[in-house]
């Protein structure tokens, strides 16, 4: 029986299941995860805060929410990536949850612009120790048959995440209002300081629980040819580079509503983060259900033949969501700019899996990882690097008035969403022309 069993082609033998270990891991790569987004968002609830405290301008906040973290995190990705390869996983991931914990708190000791620009920095750079280790890890302990659901459910730490720096940020910022002035060692906190504080002892919290995780054991692995990737993006540059620019101009649009409708909610309404922030972070979660359903929809219309689905039905979700994101900034009503807030939740914010699915069904298994890598480079760069900093300039710079928040939105929103609409239309074309041809492909 045993022989029987080792003279089956390797295909053929049955994965094991992940065990309870495995799920624990996962748990807390998760919980993390979490972590991570609440460090991330946070400071979108206390702009007007740090503003005040530290007299600073929109467009200097916006340095901080976009380029200052952004920028680091996505270029720091690939050292940590290196890192993870070489060493043991749970270490490098303790320390870019420890480095980021620290300086979140450090964010909230600050007293000027440059010193809280740096501590962004480090922030950025902490974070991007997480993503590439703990999906290493899933990658190795998880049996293929699992793999898609273990990974999805280690993705749904971005939405509890904003939702949490929403949620529980309103109620930890009411407290920290109510307290008034904390003393914390030699320093003397103001409210949104607190927060900052606050928010960062979690993750000096859970980050040493990696040690009891297990070392996942590596798999062997597929490796590509690093001499090949560069003839793959010459050869699908006409279809890469519409992809790639859509998806960023998306991005910047997603990138601008986390960083400034909390913002713009308070200055235009007048509510404080204890209201906005719970709804705000019901949607948030609204938006990651509905997600489920969607991609949901995709497969259904993929497995029909709809070959480019993918990018074709989120250009159907742009086009009607167009007119929403700009109208929505000179609705007068709080219930209704929070109905079209909701409508852009469900339907467009959410873009990252129309985009990594489509690029996987064209790019080679030896490629996937070095591609989806610099498709993410990219559209944090470009989203979460230039969403934020869109608003602020447009702010100071174009309509001199910190209450024109939402001109400046609108404008951001107004061009950026029908730039992604037509590049992903103009890559529709070429994607029925490669869809069928790497399908032949793999068929021989």
């Amino acid at each position: 029986m045993t022989m029987a069993a080792a003279d089956q082609p390797a295909s053929t033998v049955e994965e094991p299941r992940a065990d309870t270990g495995a799920y624990g891991m996962l748990a807390l790569l998760w919980l993390l995860y979490s972590l991570a987004f609440v460090d991330r968002y946070i400071l979108g609830m206390l702009v007007d805060p740090i503003k005040a405290h530290l007299g600073i301008s929109d467009f200097q906040v916006s340095l901080i929410l976009g380029p200052a973290f952004a920028i680091c995190y996505a270029l720091a990705t690939f050292p940590a990536g290196w890192a993870a390869d070489r060493f043991q996983r749970r270490k490098v991931a303790f320390v870019g949850v420890t480095l980021w914990s620290i300086a979140s708190m450090c964010a909230g000791l600050v007293s000027s612009f440059a010193a809280l620009f740096i501590a962004r920095v480090c922030v950025g750079v902490g974070e991007a120790g997480l993503s590439p280790t703990a999906y290493a890890m899933i990658a190795d302990r998880f049996p293929r048959s699992q793999l898609t659901t273990a990974s999805a459910i280690f993705q749904t730490g971005i939405k509890a995440g904003s939702a949490a720096a929403l949620g529980v940020g309103g109620i930890l910022l009411a407290v920290a209002t109510d307290i008034g002035h904390l003393d914390f060692f030699a320093f003397r906190l103001e409210p949104w300081q607190m927060v900052m504080v606050w928010v960062g002892l979690p993750g000096l919290l859970f980050g040493p629980l990696l040690f009891l995780v297990t070392e996942p054991e590596r798999k062997t692995r597929e490796v590509g040819n690093a001499a090949a990737l560069k003839p793959f993006l010459i050869a699908h540059r006409r279809l890469l580079i519409p992809v790639m620019l859509g998806f960023s101009l998306a991005s910047i649009c997603s990138s601008a509503t986390m960083a400034w409708v909390p913002t713009y909610i308070g200055r235009k309404f007048g509510w404080s983060p204890l209201h906005y922030g719970a709804v705000l972070s019901g949607l948030s979660l609204m938006g990651a259900l509905v997600l489920v359903l969607k991609s949901t929809i995709v497969d259904w219309l993929f497995a029909r033949g709809i070959r480019d689905i993918h990018v074709r039905f989120y250009c159907w979700v742009l086009a009607v969501s167009v007119p929403v994101s700009v109208c929505m900034f000179f609705v007068d009503e709080i219930y209704v700019f929070f109905g079209m807030m909701a409508f852009l939740q469900v339907a467009m914010i959410s873009y990252s899996v129309y985009a990594t699915a489509s690029l996987s069904l064209i790019t080679p298994h030896a490629l996937r990882g070095r591609v989806t890598a610099l498709f993410l480079l990219i559209i944090n760069v470009a989203g979460s690097g230039l969403g934020a900093l869109l608003v602020g300039a447009l702010t100071d710079y174009v309509f001199r008035d910190p209450q024109k928040l939402g001109m400046s939105l609108a404008l951001t929103m107004g061009i950026a969403m029908p730039g992604a609409l037509a590049a992903l239309w103009y890559s529709l074309a070429e994607w029925r022309k490669v869809i069928p041809a790497t399908a032949a492909k793999s068929a021989t």
